[in-house]
């Protein structure tokens, strides 16, 4: 029961590429001694994946800001989490209070804060302070495929600057040709803009690229093929 001995069979296990029993171990030592930077990161990091379990790693960010309360990476990871939860006012506290100590130091952190602020601060309505941060993101990174990807869908969803969110969607997919995400922000950009042949074929691919659509990306396909007069398919 030493926090140290399972920190480190822990990273004998990552080393063997036991990532599972790795995390258990790493965890067993936070219990004992929570005030461990490089530990608690390897977890909250670890954690993140597509079937991530927000609600446990939530523990842990807030363990992050509790211990290192003036550590800018603790903070950008709880207002991740948060915002995953839909927590979007408390995400908007943390990432501000990352951007806040981070102040310029380092680039990347900014750049991902701001990527996030953004996604947050719309949920919430403000939709010109997140239009704000992601060109302060995209600044940073003009290449960031998630905030080029989020800034356009929500562009198409208020209808605003179609022909920006296009150049925006239409360079993601260029990059990423079978990311049924982006296909269907690109789908709807081009849905919006009345080009509704093209959105089909955009939407038509999102779908067989994935194994198990979402709701909204049926919904907008379903607009796409009514638009279209193809109202048996679209129903």
């Amino acid at each position: 029961n030493d926090s140290y001995v399972f920190a480190a069979i822990g990273e004998r296990r990552k080393s063997e590429n036991n990532l599972t029993e790795a995390l258990t171990l790493y965890k067993k030592s936070l219990a004992i001694k929570p005030k461990n930077a490089p530990v608690l990161e390897e977890v909250i990091l670890s954690s993140f994946g597509e079937n991530a379990n927000f609600e446990e790693l939530e523990t842990y960010t807030i363990m992050g800001v509790d211990e290192f309360p003036e550590a800018p990476e603790f903070w950008f990871y709880d207002g991740v989490v948060k915002s995953a939860r839909k927590k979007d006012s408390l995400a908007v506290v943390s990432l501000e209070k990352a951007l806040a100590l981070n102040a310029g130091k380092n680039q990347q952190l900014a750049q991902v804060s701001f990527g996030s602020l953004g996604n947050s601060l719309y949920n919430l309505g403000q939709k010109d302070s997140a239009f704000v941060n992601f060109e302060r993101a995209l600044k940073l990174n003009p290449n960031d495929d998630q905030v080029l990807n989020n800034y356009a869908y929500f562009l198409s969803l208020e209808k605003r600057e179609l022909e920006k969110a296009k150049i925006m969607a239409e360079r993601v997919v260029r990059k990423n040709p079978k990311n049924s995400t982006y296909l269907d922000t690109y789908a709807w950009v081009l849905f919006q803009m009345g080009k509704y042949q093209d959105a089909a074929q955009q939407m038509d691919a999102a779908i067989k690229n994935d194994n198990n659509p979402s709701g909204v990306m049926l919904e907008h396909y379903g607009d796409i093929l009514y638009h279209l007069g193809k109202i048996q398919e679209a129903i």
